[in-house]
């Protein structure tokens, strides 16, 4: 009994300096065949030891990297490699789909002039954009690009000035957005120094004329509108150009029924870096307005 002892515990320091991988009849030669039995179970515990041991870090491993990845995949589908925003970004259309009015095809000079005036006074909603095309009040600029499918209804008008580098008409504007490939800045309005409204899609469609990452207020391009007004420099809005943004707005608001403090100036909703529409007057475009839909303007009397 006590030999035994002495030879396991003789045979626990070999087994400890030897290599795991050391042959059992090495072994056997120097300590007698008596012992074969033991130093075969205590290599096979040590051989199951070490494979547990390597089986424990591989799971480890496995378990963390899938927790980076899990971590790396959800950053990426919500800012994209570049940081901005990918797994919510709509896909983009070279042309938005046209919506015609078949009952509207063949206007004839007195339907297409008695549009244009419900139009300037205010009472056009009934019509749609492909409608007021028709009839001439807008002219169309089709975007090439820039355009999606909303997933939101409008609630926000946002009033923008172009501020180009140079002066540059609407389809000047227009057609620098189109160069842009398929996805491109561009507002669904373009009103121009003469006091044309120029329509590139139908606000059904979004398009990007806003930063969704700056916003305020909830505003985003799915549930807003856009109309750039065109103007440079020390240049100041036309009467004619303003005249056209307030029957525009009132239009719009109308039809996707907007309310009045939901209509905004881009840098007012987005003052991180945008201050436009510059130098606009919101006290005479608000009164102007307000003339449009026959109520009268509060006025404080003379005392």
């Amino acid at each position: 009994m006590l030999f035994n002892r002495s030879v396991i515990a003789a045979l626990s320091l070999i087994t400890i300096a030897a290599s795991a991988m050391t042959p059992a009849h090495a072994i056997v030669g120097r300590l007698g065949s008596h012992s074969i039995g033991a130093i075969r179970r205590m290599q096979q515990s040590s051989l199951r030891l070490s494979r547990t041991h390597r089986h424990s870090q591989r799971t480890a491993r496995k378990n963390h990297g899938t927790g980076l990845r899990l971590v790396s995949l959800k950053h990426k589908r919500k800012h994209g490699k570049s940081g901005k925003i990918s797994i919510h970004s709509p896909s983009y259309l070279w042309n938005a789909p046209s919506q015609p009015d078949d009952d509207d095809s063949f206007l004839d000079e007195e339907s297409r002039a008695a549009i244009s005036q419900q139009f300037r006074n205010g009472n056009s909603e009934a019509y749609s954009p492909s409608s007021l095309i028709q009839s001439g009040v807008f002219a169309y600029c089709p975007l090439h690009g820039g355009v999606f499918q909303r997933r939101n209804s409008v609630k926000n008008i946002i009033l923008h000035s172009t501020e180009t580098a140079r002066e540059a008409d609407a389809q000047r504007v227009i057609t620098s957005w189109n160069n842009k490939g398929l996805r491109h800045a561009g507002a669904q309005f373009v009103v121009d120094r003469d006091g044309t409204i120029y329509c590139t899609a139908d606000p059904q469609y979004g398009t990007t004329h806003v930063d969704n990452r700056r916003t305020r207020q909830g505003v985003n391009n799915d549930n807003s509108i856009g109309i750039e007004i065109v103007r440079t420099g020390s240049q100041e809005y036309s009467q004619a150009q303003l005249a056209s943004v307030v029957c525009l707005v009132r239009y719009l608001q109308d039809r996707f029924k907007v309310t009045d403090n939901h209509i905004f100036g881009h840098g007012q909703i987005q003052p991180s870096d945008r201050s436009d529409p510059v130098n606009f007057d919101w006290q005479s475009f608000k009164a102007d307005k307000q003339i449009l839909t026959r109520t009268p303007v509060a006025t404080k009397l003379d005392e």
